[in-house]
């Protein structure tokens, strides 16, 4: 069988978010929040998959490809802070209940995440993640996806303070493309942009119509809620960005990219064809 970590991910958040607390070992109290091979079993049950019964199956080998994408994807999960390696308290920490790494436990962070994980999770390896941004990549131009793959990409490699800015230089992208498309003048709305308080100039370019006042503010708010991350890294201060962080700003510039495209006629005056 062929998994990929990713797919493995998208279920494993599915999964949590939607039962939190019905994957442990099975002791009471549970030792473990998260027992891997009850994840495993679960899909296996509902993907009506033959285990023949065997309480080990996942280490057979026609099910390797599978429990290593799962265990790749809690491993993701526990860069993110979600879950953490080892038991639910220190009682027991190193018994030898189990194998060295089937069981987690669900960090609070890690729950409070989950309560809105299921609908918004979206694919944080960098291919794919810019696949979902093929069609907005369309509109908003290479330069946008550019930076949109390298944000992905610094996260993959943990590197969260250069996704977070990357993140911002890619909302600057989304920015000038509307400008542009609405004015139909790179060289006026690039000398905007580089003079003194250049975005908000810009911005007005594009919201100067009053029945755009709802849409405006969608997209002004999501869009300085991106900035910010990109401005704070020019300060030179240390930083404390969190792969949480790093992960939120990925998030919101897919949804920006996608309120641009899906809104593209009305912001820009011009049809797409």
């Amino acid at each position: 069988m062929n998994m990929d970590h990713e797919d493995a991910l998208r279920i494993l958040v599915a999964m949590l978010a939607a039962r939190p607390d019905d994957f442990s070992e099975g002791s009471r109290p549970p030792m473990y929040g998260l027992w891997m091979p009850r994840i495993l079993e679960e899909f296996c049950r509902s993907n009506r998959i033959d285990t023949r019964g065997d309480p080990d199956f996942y280490h057979q080998e026609e099910f390797r490809e599978v429990w290593l994408a799962f265990y790749d994807a809690a491993w993701q999960l526990c860069r993110r802070g979600i879950l953490r390696p080892g038991m639910n308290c220190p009682e027991g920490q190193g018994s030898g209940w189990g194998p060295p790494g089937d069981g987690f436990a669900l960090t609070t962070a890690g729950r409070e995440w989950l309560k809105h994980a299921a609908e918004a999770y979206f694919p944080t390896d960098p291919g794919r993640y810019v696949k979902t941004l093929e069609k907005p990549g369309q509109l908003l131009g290479g330069g946008f996806l550019q930076r949109a793959g390298e944000a992905a990409s610094s996260h993959m490699s943990g590197n969260y303070l250069a996704c977070c800015a990357m993140c911002g230089a890619a909302a600057e992208s989304v920015l000038l493309a509307i400008a542009i498309g609405k004015t139909k003048d790179e060289a006026r709305v690039l000398d905007a942009y580089q003079q003194r308080d250049g975005r908000r100039k810009v911005i007005k370019m594009i919201f100067d119509d009053s029945s755009l006042t709802t849409l405006g503010s969608r997209f002004e708010t999501g869009f300085n809620l991106l900035t910010y991350w990109r401005d704070d890294a020019a300060h030179g201060k240390f930083s404390t960005i969190s792969e949480l962080e790093a992960y939120d700003a990925l998030g919101r510039l897919l949804r920006l990219a996608s309120l641009a495209a899906d809104n593209w006629t009305q912001l820009t005056g011009r049809s797409i064809t």
